[in-house]
Order: structure tokens, then sequence, then C-alpha cells
């Protein structure tokens, strides 16, 4: 059993991107570690949020994995999105007992999706995997 839970739910940030907000938490009494979701900032021209840039890289290097399913229950494509870019990879973080991390990871920016849609979202970082609904 993992040391760490995580739950997904809506959020506003980044403006004009449907996103959620992946919490992670160390529900054990040990420390544990997670990938340290900081990869940097775009280091040309990016049109979308420093926080779509993040998840395409850490999804890239295979620390975020992130599933859409619409209403039918069938997974939805992903978008191209090409970052050209090399990050620098910081150590990982140490989640004392109790404490939590937060990724927010655009979907509008990863994923095609429909206006005023509800969507199923399951989300894994690192051993944490958490699930939610989103509305575009």
């Amino acid at each position: 059993m993992s040391a760490l839970s995580a739950t997904v739910e809506p959020t506003a940030a980044p403006e004009g991107e449907t996103a959620v907000r992946l919490r992670v938490a160390n529900t054990s009494t040990a420390p544990a570690t997670v990938p340290n979701p900081d990869l940097g900032r775009p280091s040309g021209p990016w049109e979308y949020s420093t926080e779509a840039y993040r998840a395409s890289l850490l999804a890239s290097f295979g620390m975020l994995a992130v599933t859409v399913y619409d209403g039918d229950g069938e997974e939805v494509a992903k978008a191209p999105v090409s970052t050209w870019a090399t990050p620098f990879r910081r150590p990982d973080l140490v989640l004392e007992p109790g404490e939590t991390l937060d990724v927010v990871v655009p979907l509008g920016v990863l994923f095609t999706l429909d206006a005023g849609a509800e969507y199923r979202v399951v989300v894994e970082y690192g051993e944490a995997r958490g699930e939610g609904l989103v509305r575009t």
C-alpha cells in the first residue's frame, strides 16, 4: 500500500485553461518522496501557462500520467503539445507525514475537450493516484 493518497478537483487557475488540481498527501507515519513538479519555465515562446509547460514535461518524463474520459466512458484524445525544452530536473521532494503537495494540470491544453461537457479525470503522480470530475 502506498504512503500517498491523492484527490483531483477542478481549479479556476490558470485563467482561461480548463484545469484540475491534484493534491498529493502523505498519509503514512514516515516521510515519502514525490517527483518535484518545478521544472522551470519555458525558455522560448510558449503560448500556454507555466503549469501547462510543467505538466507536459512531467508527462513526457513519465512522472505524470493523465487520462480523461468523456460522458460515455471513452478515453479522450490527447492534444499534441511540444515543449521544445530540456528542463532542469530538481531532486525529489520529501513529504513529511500529513504534508501535501498541489500539482495543477491544465487539461484543455493537453486534451481535446468539448465546451459544456463533464469529464472523469484520472491522474497518477509518482505513487499517488487520484480521480475526479471536471466540467468545461
